[in-house]
């Protein structure tokens, strides 16, 4: 098993999805406002002015709406969480015993799947919770471990990406609390089984 520093990679890649999400909704708001000038009659007043100040007003409002996003993650995580996790149940095989169990999101294409991930002697299990658009569950035994690897995540500073890379050449995303941690632990239990 092999550790790489790959943070330049998942900041490059967190970037270009929150530049996405800001053009989403920069552009949702500009075609909104536009169709509602349309129908209130407005058509004769679009000019160049107009269509900057839509412009201004929509890039403004997508970051306002971005960092809305942000804060209601960081408050939500600190109410809900105890009761999300108390809900979630996995099953373990009998001879199985859990090291290490906490909150996560599963990168699911790019939006984050929240749930719990657990860590056993002999696997990796994430369960989503059910206020997820996309429930998800995945187990990765502790043998098919490739690399594994944290990154920061520049939106939510309290979690970092714990990236695992598996021998077959599939990659899961997980946002964690200390990473590091997990890393740790994840590569005494392959080391120990």
């Amino acid at each position: 098993m092999s550790f790489q520093d790959t943070s330049g990679d998942h900041s490059r890649q967190l970037m270009r999805i929150t530049l996405k999400t800001i053009l989403l909704d920069t552009s949702s708001v500009f075609l909104l406002r536009t169709l509602l000038d349309l129908a209130l009659g407005g058509y004769g007043q679009m000019d160049l002015a107009y269509f900057l100040s839509t412009a201004v007003f929509a890039v403004l409002f997508g970051l306002l709406f971005r960092r809305l996003i942000i804060f209601q993650l960081k408050n939500v995580d600190k109410l809900l969480e105890p009761i999300l996790l108390k809900s979630i149940v996995i099953e373990f095989y009998a001879w199985e015993k859990c090291f290490l169990e906490a909150g996560a999101s599963y990168f699911k294409g790019i939006e984050g799947v929240g749930g719990k991930l657990v860590l056993t002697n002999e696997r990796l299990i994430f369960k989503s919770h059910k206020m997820n658009i996309q429930n998800h569950e995945q187990m990765i035994f502790l043998r098919e471990l490739g690399e594994l690897s944290a990154a920061p995540m520049p939106e939510v500073k309290a979690y970092n990406v714990l990236v695992v890379r598996l021998t077959n050449g599939e990659t899961y995303r997980f946002a964690v609390k200390q990473a590091d941690r997990w890393i740790e632990n994840i590569t005494l239990q392959k080391r120990a089984g």
